[in-house]
């Protein structure tokens, strides 16, 4: 199945109204990321909003610092995660709350409050999580915090998490 199907009526050809983003960089400078906020009408001349979340591979020596803090650190119950990875996550997911993003129509959003209209179950919000490498290690625990957390089935249907090259988190 194809995930973006989802995205009822847009095409690659269509122009967004708005795009927006924002860069946060870790505290020791590694393993940054880039939250971009889409907007756009749809062939049906409905309003779609996705926000894109991209988490950056290894880079620098301190990314590699990251890595090799491979404790397992344990998380809720009956979860373990990778204590570098962990951090990580949770710093970006923690430096999040409180970043707003435009909705395109004048009014904003925090990240939570977008995750509320997410779980309102409206197909008109939607989620892309993507990283590579370490990256990708970063964006499925972040998906995982941020499900466990401001979740609900309808979160879960309208987001998407690609890795690319992603180690055992």
């Amino acid at each position: 199945t194809n995930e973006l199907a989802e995205f009822e009526g847009f095409s690659i050809s269509d122009v967004p109204n708005e795009l927006e983003s924002v860069y946060i960089s870790h505290p020791k400078n590694a393993c940054g990321f880039l939250v971009g906020m889409l907007n756009y009408v749809d062939n049906n001349g409905d309003s779609k909003h996705v926000m894109l979340i991209c988490f950056m591979g290894t880079q620098n020596p301190d990314d590699w610092e990251i890595n090799f803090d491979a404790a397992q650190e344990k998380v809720g119950d009956d979860r373990y995660y990778h204590q570098g990875f962990n951090k990580s996550a949770k710093h970006y997911y923690d430096a999040l709350q409180n970043k707003s993003f435009s909705m395109g129509d004048g009014t904003k959003y925090t990240f939570s409050e977008y995750i509320n209209k997410m779980g309102e179950g409206s197909n008109d919000y939607q989620m892309i999580i993507s990283g590579h490498s370490l990256g990708g290690a970063v964006a499925s625990i972040f998906t995982s915090y941020y499900i466990n957390t401001l979740g609900g089935i309808n979160v879960q249907k309208n987001t998407v998490t690609y890795t690319f090259g992603c180690p055992y988190t």
